[in-house]
């Protein structure tokens, strides 16, 4: 939550929108959901093929998710240029 007020605080001074706190946020929130389908899936009592399917499969799809924005933030920090960095950093450290 604090990252999104320094996002929209940064956006009101530079006038330039980040797009990497909104997607850590993002892998946050999918690793939050990996997390709890372990735990429901450690608490069943009886756990047939026909119930672990979709629990496997919302797992798969939440780390196709992580590992998408993970890729994402690596093409936004390589393709901001130079003086857009420069000017984030300033902003960042006043």
């Amino acid at each position: 939550m604090l990252e999104l007020f320094r996002t929209i605080i940064n956006f009101l001074k530079t006038k330039v929108i980040t797009l990497e706190p909104f997607l850590y946020i993002c892998v946050i929130a999918s690793t939050r959901r990996i997390l709890t389908t372990g735990a429901q899936i450690s608490y069943m009592e009886e756990l047939s093929d026909h119930m672990f399917n979709p629990y496997l499969l919302d797992l798969g799809a939440n780390v196709l998710v992580i590992v998408a924005l993970v890729v994402a933030v690596y093409f936004a920090r390589r393709v901001a240029p130079p003086a857009m960095i420069k000017r984030i950093g300033e902003a960042h450290s006043s």
